[in-house]
């Protein structure tokens, strides 16, 4: 991986332009690659398959900052640090109810991005 990781993270920071932001995706695009590198198959190159998870990782990010300040928080909360709606509640300082709400718009924005920006 140490070959990939320049190169990914240059792949990346093309994309988002800002460092902290492509150093972040580069960082979870390497914990993909770790936890998925099972489901390879060795029908494409190891290098496409790793920037095809770099690409789509982020592409994600991306959509994540396109969304108001409190969709982005519930979304990264839930999705990335596995926080209940309760505890998003605490941190938003909003209900569950509305967590669980920010959320399910949050994921259907992002969705919407992920298939109208290639």
């Amino acid at each position: 991986m140490a070959a990939y990781m320049q190169p990914v993270y240059w792949h990346i920071r093309r994309m988002v332009s800002v460092h902290a932001d492509a150093e972040d995706a580069t960082q979870e695009t390497f914990v993909r690659i770790y936890c998925s590198i099972g489901q390879y198959s060795e029908t494409s190159s190891l290098r496409a398959w790793i920037y095809r998870i770099a690409t789509n990782d982020a592409k994600l990010q991306c959509a994540i900052h396109t969304l108001p300040a409190k969709q982005q928080a519930t979304f990264n909360l839930r999705y990335y640090d596995e926080l209940s709606y309760d505890e998003i509640a605490e941190v938003t300082a909003s209900t569950a109810a509305a967590a669980k709400a920010n959320y399910h718009v949050a994921k259907e924005k992002i969705i919407d991005y992920m298939n109208h920006n290639d």
